[in-house]
């Protein structure tokens, strides 16, 4: 259970990165829309108390947000452990089967940008910008090209620190400062660049600027850039909460 779109347009894909493709696994993300997931925990137990044996993984966020103080930002690193705790005594079951996943910062694009995928999720915002300010859903080579200059001159060492990049990625760019009368860049357009972005990385003789076109399910998986994302994927503190999600969702923990 996910509750909105870029979780549950990102993580089927970095399940096939993982090779746990949940639809082989029996796996539906349902996207709950909101945080009311416990209307959807108590489908999933008898009217005696007990629970239907199916392992289940709530993905959310922590939802604190970190303070930016001059050039520097502040995680809120005792606020959000203090969170963590509180919606995992409200969402996991004792018996183990229901579990909580939860943003190890803020929100799930916040993780990604603190994540070794951060220049791909920066790169991302960036694309889904594009996109937004034209007519069709696609991305022309002069486009791309536009995306690449900025990449090039606005790299995460630019920021002095992980959460700094972070929060310029998510705050300041994709957000736009959180400005009043100012929209965010949409979260499905970013999550469905960044899902494409990633199976590009993985998909042998593919332009990029034909990414958005192609049936990217039914080409050419390079397995050895599979892998090297894979081993990337899973060695990655912030996206150690997602890997955790899948893998129990799949059945692969001990309930």
């Amino acid at each position: 259970m996910v509750e909105g779109d870029a979780e549950n347009l990102v993580i089927p894909v970095l399940a096939d990165i993982l090779g746990l493709n949940l639809a082989r696994h029996g796996v539906s993300v349902v996207n709950v829309g909101s945080l009311a997931f416990h209307r959807y925990i108590d489908i999933f137990r008898r009217s005696d108390g007990a629970e239907i044996l199916m392992p289940i993984s709530i993905v959310t966020d922590s939802d604190v947000m970190p303070k930016k103080i001059g050039e520097k930002v502040d995680e809120q690193k005792a606020e959000t452990e203090d969170a963590i705790r509180r919606k995992r005594e409200n969402y996991d079951s004792k018996s183990g089967v229901i579990k909580s996943y939860i943003a190890p910062n803020w929100t799930f694009e916040y993780c990604l940008g603190l994540s070794s995928l951060r220049e791909s999720f920066y790169e991302s915002v960036l694309q889904a910008e594009k996109i937004e300010n034209s007519t069709h859903y696609a991305l022309t080579a002069d486009k791309i090209k536009e995306v690449e200059t900025v990449l090039l001159s606005d790299s995460p060492e630019k920021y002095g620190g992980r959460h700094e990049f972070a929060y310029h990625v998510y705050v300041e760019k994709m957000l736009r400062g959180k400005k009043p009368n100012t929209r965010p860049i949409s979260k499905a357009i970013v999550a469905q660049c960044f899902a494409n972005n990633l199976r590009w990385r993985v998909t042998a003789d593919l332009e990029k600027g034909k990414m958005f076109d192609a049936d990217l399910f039914r080409l050419h998986v390079k397995e050895d850039e599979r892998e090297k994302l894979k081993s990337m994927i899973e060695a990655d503190e912030y996206l150690s909460y997602l890997v955790h999600a899948i893998k129990h969702a799949v059945g692969q923990t001990n309930i």
